[in-house]
């Protein structure tokens, strides 16, 4: 049988249409053409992260823990602040305020029978130096040792606290005749000629006002109360 010329042609053409479209099939089966979608160039990793248009990505919102520790506790509702706290005066025991008015009075001299601003002397005997630190607190008592003696309950020296009176005598018939306020840690102050030092503090532990020592009297008023400062 004869073919044509035209005839061979469209056979030459459909028997490479076919062979093309078998090699295509197989090279994409095997994996001979790389996708369709490229990969970014390297070093490009972290741009492609960002958003659109190269803009960058929102900031991820902090954990609840991070959150939590970043910002400060707020103060409870009972604590005072520090301001609050400055201006508030702080009540302290009234004898504790009695023993430093009373060193206020340190190197006063010493006069017997005077009564420092009362007579104009600016003296103290060691009566007088006693009810004037007690005025300096609002609490009145007696000008004499006998009757300071007298108007204090006794308490016995080893339950000596600060604010109590102390009374010694410096006769040989150990008769009454000195008092001073007790200060604490064995100590107590007086006004008292000697050395020429008028109101001075002293040991009640040793030396000299130790054998010298009686009895004590605490005043109830000074210990009931509370002062401002």
């Amino acid at each position: 049988m004869f073919i044509g010329p035209a005839r061979t042609a469209r056979s030459v053409r459909a028997i490479a249409v076919f062979a093309f479209g078998g090699i295509v099939a197989f090279a994409a089966l095997f994996g001979a053409f790389p996708p369709l979608a490229a990969a970014a160039p390297a070093g490009t990793a972290g741009a492609m992260a960002d958003g659109p248009s190269g803009a960058p990505a929102a900031p991820t919102a902090p954990s609840a823990g991070t959150a939590a520790s970043s910002v400060p506790a707020a103060p409870s509702a009972g604590a005072a602040t520090p301001s609050a706290a400055a201006a508030a005066p702080a009540a302290v025991p009234l004898r504790f305020v009695l023993a430093e008015k009373a060193q206020a009075y340190l190197g006063v001299p010493y006069r017997f029978g005077a009564t420092y601003d009362r007579d104009g002397s600016g003296a103290f005997d060691c009566s007088a130096f006693v009810e004037r630190a007690y005025a300096d607190v609002g609490i009145d008592i007696p000008r004499t040792t006998a009757k300071q003696a007298a108007f204090g309950r006794p308490v016995a020296k080893s339950q000596l606290l600060i604010g109590d009176l102390v009374f010694f005598t410096t006769r040989k018939d150990r008769k009454m005749n000195h008092v001073g306020l007790y200060l604490g840690r064995g100590r107590f102050i007086h006004a008292s000629p000697a050395g020429g030092r008028g109101v001075q503090i002293s040991s009640l532990t040793s030396g000299y006002w130790k054998d010298a020592f009686l009895y004590a009297r605490r005043i109830d008023a000074v210990f009931r109360a509370q002062a401002q400062r």
